[in-house]
């Protein structure tokens, strides 16, 4: 799976108005690729690798990403 979402960000020193209208057009759009694990209402969780031994853990770094900022999503393979 693919997925595109938009991304918290800000400064930290005193800005304008500029600054303001600058963030609102030019805004971060970040973008990861991984596995479908589940999801629930508020976020989709994503892993970057599977394994099956039954005894270790089985999901490889999870990635929580919320619904709302989701701007594409696409399935790669089934």
């Amino acid at each position: 799976m693919l997925i595109d979402w938009l991304d918290a960000f800000g400064r930290g020193t005193w800005e304008d108005w500029g600054t303001i209208e600058r963030g609102f057009k030019e805004h971060i759009v970040c973008e990861a690729v991984g596995f479908y694990a589940t999801e629930d209402k508020n976020f989709y969780c994503i892993t970057m690798g599977i394994q099956t031994d039954p005894n270790s853990r089985p999901f490889l770094k999870v990635e929580f990403i919320p619904k709302g900022a989701v701007v594409k999503m696409v399935k790669l393979k089934d």
